[in-house]
């Protein structure tokens, strides 16, 4: 090999690991930010269904439908989910004899870029639905 290949040839190392550096890192953080995403939903999925049988055993005995929200709320609070929030234009009740409540939860997910993105941050913006009845409402 004459020298001035040699030389041609002395940065394609590093070009190459600083490439596949980058790549990794990337590859890193979406894996994070999607496993945050994730995390959050099961979480916020399952704090939702034991707030709805909370609202929907204040529903059935009270018949107040605020009532019933801050009881989902606050069995959220109870379950580490602060952040969550039931939008009160989402949140249904029926009356006898099933007294089932419906709702929709809503919490933004601890993510590092995603909810910093303005195209992006709907992905961080985590809504989860919930219904229940009563169990002596029976069905």
């Amino acid at each position: 090999m004459t020298t001035a290949r040699i030389a041609d040839q002395r940065g394609l190392v590093g070009i190459s690991l600083i490439r596949w550096s980058l790549i990794l890192v990337l590859l890193g953080l979406i894996v994070i930010e999607g496993g945050s995403i994730i995390f959050t939903t099961i979480g916020l999925s399952n704090a939702a269904d034991a707030a709805a049988n909370e609202a929907s055993d204040v529903w059935s005995s009270s018949g107040n439908i605020s009532r019933a929200r801050e009881a989902a709320l606050g069995a959220l609070r109870n379950r580490q989910q602060p952040d969550a929030r039931i939008p009160a234009a989402l949140f249904e009740a029926d009356g006898p004899p099933t007294y089932e409540v419906r709702f929709v939860v809503v919490k933004q997910a601890a993510t590092l870029i995603v909810h910093r993105i303005s195209f992006l941050e709907d992905l961080a913006e985590v809504e989860v639905e919930a219904r229940a009845r009563p169990i002596e409402a029976g069905v």
